[in-house]
């Protein structure tokens, strides 16, 4: 009957420190993330980057807009971008800027 009792009492010991050592060495929850990230090179079609070119991202449901210039190498990115469906659209004015002609 001791030994019943014995044996009884070690199960419980050990099935308490596994459970123990399941909860100490379980890692926290991550929350979702409902962002990220849009970047890229504006080129033209033979694949030359296009400095200067304004760079718009549209949430096609919100219909919210940012735009950015892009520097000599073309490079653009948008961050945090919330999830959903976007538009985007780049531009260069090619036309020198007015200036004043003297005669």
């Amino acid at each position: 009957m001791k030994r019943k009792a014995v044996s009884s009492c070690i199960l419980q010991i050990v099935l308490a420190t596994a459970v123990g050592i399941m909860l100490l060495s379980a890692s926290p929850a991550s929350a979702q993330v409902d962002t990220g990230s849009i970047s890229g090179t504006v080129t033209d079609p033979s694949g030359a980057v296009i400095g200067g070119a304004t760079v718009t991202l549209t949430n096609e449901g919100t219909n919210a807009a940012l735009s950015t210039t892009v520097g000599s190498d073309g490079g653009y990115k948008f961050t945090p971008v919330r999830i959903g469906s976007y538009k985007l659209t780049a531009h260069r004015d090619f036309r020198p800027p007015n200036s004043a002609t003297s005669r």
